[in-house]
């Protein structure tokens, strides 16, 4: 076969590869993060004619996605004046939007197929320069196929723009001078003579650059990219095209950033007063405060560091996961990448060399720089901010890959394709997310790496740790969560600032038989839930973990070091049959037990009450604990009161359980919350009112009083310590006759 229909092939196996994974994407009335502000934005220049924020824009987010609610965020800056604009850079939203009449919500689809296609033309150009028709097609088609960049067709977000800016401006700012038509040209029909009049057209180089302004201003590490034309230059040595580019570089950033200043008020909107804006919060309207509040305390304003933010260590996880990871596996999402890079290895030129260096420039700013952004992206289905980079790779190689290395970056490909839609096929169902193609096949087998997509609300801190449920294979609640046999296991990410070497568990399961298996990176274990200690009817479940899967400074305590492991839950009954099981995560068992360290600092019983009268018990306590008291907890401290009527036996001895025959009652009041959460040192003061008894006021008598606090789930203060908090014995006088 040749290696022009080799290329017709691929190409359309990857566009029903394709074809068959979007069928499952959410409609687009769903949006997701930032495809919400691109999506109004670009909605806002085609009905409005400007980019500004203002009731015209409320109401039609208001009516996008009426049964999903919080999908629609939007990120809104505000000027001096107080005037109101959507905070991404402009550029996207401007040119999809004449699409948007015209296909309505999926205009920005529209947009980025036409931008694409406009792209991969100049490049098909360069390409055609360096080999034969049938090699530079099939190039091509590795570069897009091979790759994760056609899935982002499908999002109406500016990436796939930024990538054929970036493209095209490469294609023509790195044009050899001497190109001819005679040695470029693609054909005689109208398309191809005017690209062949483009590409030789003596302005092209400074159009190309004038594309990769566009880009940089878009996103900052870009800026690498806007650099590789002028540093190819230099190291040719050609001073004099150098100049000129570099100059033609800064005039065009220029530009681009005054274009933006007039019609938003800001050089680029990173820089504004910025707030994200969803129907749960509330959008802005001409007459309410909303914003205002908003952007004083919630704003989301975001400075470049100057200096790297990140030390070796976070550097080095991050490059692991760059290459390897779950979300951002060069080798899975970019395979294409590698087979380019060793092409361009085998001969660099001045072009390949300066290639490279732009490629791992913009990677570095997110591994060096700025890793905690890296991992993130809303709706990324490979790391996104890598798209901008990967076509440096493609229009550097001074000798295209031979077919062998093309063979090598679809194999790869394939295994991620299939995977992907092996995933979202199975577990689309519970998971309508850009992250369903990880759910399972190869991408669940790498590494995990946070992302901001997973910042939902499944986030718990439990236990005195925080825990994210990585995937939907749990049904979790406020304090538990619902393992499903029929569901594969659970991944969890479990995050402590101290040292754990156990963790336990309460789990109840619905059927007998119930068998919990754990695992993580050392291996496996697994329980029978039959065999375990109870603790108010659950299975108690310590698990021995393995050493921390890693050490890393997460984004809700950025000062902070906490140790993560990473560990999957699962059920299987022995027969077979269905078994859901509830789960309590309860933590350390040795810090549990810290949690009954306390003093008695007070307490205060009325003497000898009237039966019948209402009263008040007051007592103080401190927690000497390093662990707080929460009255709302995975497992909460509250405390318990029992009045017990003392009896005298026959013997003459007393009891205080009272006999069946005795007219008197017990009182037991079960559960006094706390007033609020106990922080280790301070002092609980609590007022038990009661109503003592007996119920006839004709008679009274000797009672006995206990007071204790209880850690739900693990046990009383008294069943720790041997006593409970109070134990006093009391009288009780006969009610008042009158």
């Amino acid at each position: 076969m040749t290696t022009g229909r080799t290329a017709a092939l691929l190409a359309a196996v990857t566009v029903a590869l394709l074809c068959a994974i979007q069928a499952f994407r959410p409609p687009l009335a769903t949006v997701w993060g930032d495809e919400g502000t691109f999506l109004a934005m670009a909605e806002s220049v085609a009905f409005d004619r400007d980019i500004h924020f203002d009731d015209r824009d409320r109401l039609r987010l208001e009516a996008l996605d009426p049964e999903d609610r919080g999908a629609a965020t939007v990120i809104l800056q505000t000027s001096d004046d107080g005037q109101l604009s959507y905070s991404k850079p402009f550029l996207f939203s401007v040119l999809a939007a004449p699409f948007v009449p015209i296909a309505g919500r999926a205009g920005p689809i529209v947009f980025n197929i036409v931008a694409l296609g406009l792209a991969s033309a100049l490049a098909f150009w360069s390409l055609r320069r360096r080999s034969d028709l049938g090699t530079a097609a099939l190039v091509l088609v590795t570069f897009l196929g091979a790759s994760v960049v056609l899935p982002y067709v499908f999002w109406r977000m500016s990436d796939i723009l930024q990538l054929s800016l970036v493209l095209a401006g490469l294609a023509l700012a790195l044009r050899p001078p001497g190109a001819t038509t005679d040695v470029v040209s693609m054909g005689g029909n109208a398309i191809s003579r005017g690209l062949d009049r483009l590409m030789l057209w003596p302005g092209a180089p400074y159009l190309g650059i004038a594309m990769l302004a566009a880009a940089a201003t878009m996103r900052i590490n870009n800026v690498a990219m806007l650099a590789v034309p002028a540093m190819a230059a230099l190291l040719a040595r050609d001073l004099k095209r150098t100049i000129r580019l570099t100059l033609a570089a800064g005039l065009a950033v220029a530009g681009w950033l005054a274009m933006s200043s007039m019609l938003t008020g800001e050089p680029t909107p990173y820089w504004a007063t910025r707030a994200s804006f969803t129907p749960i919060t509330g959008y802005p309207s001409d007459t309410n405060t909303v914003a205002d509040e908003a952007f004083a305390v919630r704003p989301a304003t975001h400075k470049t560091p100057v200096v790297p933010a990140a030390g070796a260590v976070r550097s080095a996880y991050a490059t692991g996961y760059f290459l390897f990871g779950r979300h951002s596996s060069l080798m899975f999402y970019f395979p294409a990448a590698l087979v380019l890079i060793i092409a361009i290895l085998r001969r660099p030129d001045a072009a390949g060399v300066a290639a490279l260096i732009g490629f791992a420039g913009a990677t570095a700013f997110f591994l060096i720089w700025m890793p905690w952004n890296y991992f993130g992206g809303n709706t990324f289905l490979g790391n996104r901010y890598l798209l901008a980079a990967y076509p440096a790779l493609l229009l550097a190689p001074r000798r295209l890959p031979s077919p062998r290395l093309l063979a090598l970056a679809w194999s790869l490909a394939f295994v991620g394709y299939g995977s992907a839609l092996w995933s979202v096929s199975r577990f689309h169902g519970l998971d309508a997310s850009s992250q369903s193609h990880a759910r399972a096949g190869i991408f669940r087998a790498l590494p995990y790496e946070s992302t901001s997509r997973d910042l939902s609300g499944n986030d718990r801190y439990w236990g005195e740790q925080f825990v994210r449920f990585v995937d939907p294979f749990a049904d979790v609640g406020r304090w538990h969560f619902v393992l499903d046999s029929t569901r594969p296991s659970a991944e969890m990410l479990a995050a402590q600032w101290q040292p754990l070497s156990t963790m336990r568990l309460l789990v109840a399961a619905d059927a007998p038989a119930t068998v919990l298996t754990y695992d993580d990176w050392r291996g496996s274990q697994t329980f029978s839930l039959d065999d375990l200690p109870r603790q108010d009817g659950n299975a108690v479940v310590d698990l021995a973990l393995a050493q921390p899967w890693r050490r890393h400074r997460f984004w809700w305590h950025w000062t902070q070091e906490y140790n993560a492991w990473l560990f999957r839950l699962g059920l299987r009954s022995a027969e077979g049959a269905p078994v859901r099981a509830n789960v309590r995560l309860l933590g350390d068992p040795a810090v549990l037990e810290s949690t009954f360290a306390h003093s008695l600092e007070s307490v205060v019983i009325p003497d000898r009450p009237a039966a019948g009268t209402e009263g008040v018990i007051r007592l103080a306590v401190r927690n000497t604990g390093p662990r707080p008291w929460r009255p709302e907890a995975v497992t909460p401290v509250f405390a318990r009161l029992s009045l017990v009527p003392v009896t005298t036996r026959a013997d003459g001895t007393q009891s205080a359980a009272p006999e069946s025959s005795s007219p008197l009652e017990t009182i037991t009041r079960a559960r006094i919350p706390l007033a609020a959460a106990v922080e280790s040192g301070a002092l609980a003061e609590l007022e038990i009112p009661i109503t003592w008894p007996h119920p006839t006021g004709k008679t009274a008598g000797t009672w006995e009083l206990e007071i204790d606090l209880v850690l739900a789930h693990v046990g009383s203060f008294a069943s720790r310590l041997g006593a409970p908090l109070v134990r006093e014995t009391l009288e009780i006088a006969p009610a008042d006759p009158g």
